[in-house]
């Protein structure tokens, strides 16, 4: 009896250090080191990828978690112009940001619940020597619609 007492509480305490451990999708979508780690996310995608133009058009449902969604190795620091929409039409909140090489984490653009369409923003973002990434970040579910188009680099199917 005394065994099987030990081995249940060993196993006790084994989950709840594993439990410890873990990230929730709060953790995720406040912290930037958790967006820097690498990509995690569950949802209902679909997805659209037109190589010629450097676009992706996604619309996610119930999206939680964050991916990698576009990448850039630059030679040099300098300057790319990116295009976007990003949309929360119900549920949750997104937002989508720039990761540099150093691992310092950039907001581009937010969003909370709003039943209008985004109009589609053009911005130069400035980029470090090194690999740069834009992730989608969602936290509490949301439904989103994303598109993104960049100038260089390697714009990522999530599927």
């Amino acid at each position: 009896m005394k065994r099987v007492l030990s081995a249940l509480l060993m196993l006790a305490m084994l989950l709840a250090a594993s439990a410890c451990e873990s990230v929730d999708d709060s953790q995720i979508y406040g912290s930037d080191a958790e967006i820097t780690k690498a990509d995690s996310h569950s949802s209902s995608l679909s997805v659209y990828r037109n190589d010629v133009e450097n676009t992706l058009e996604m619309y996610a449902r119930d999206f939680v978690g964050a991916q990698t969604l576009w990448t850039y190795d630059a030679d040099d620091d300098g300057d790319v112009a990116i295009s976007y929409s990003l949309s929360v039409p119900s549920d949750g909140k997104a937002k989508l940001v720039l990761v540099a090489p150093d691992d310092t984490v950039s907001v581009l653009a937010e969003r909370t619940v709003d039943p209008e369409t985004e109009e589609l923003q053009s911005k130069t973002i400035s980029l470090m020597k090194g690999k740069n990434r834009i992730k989608i970040v969602g936290y509490d579910n949301p439904t989103l619609s994303l598109v993104l188009s960049a100038e260089v680099g390697e714009i990522y199917d999530p599927d």
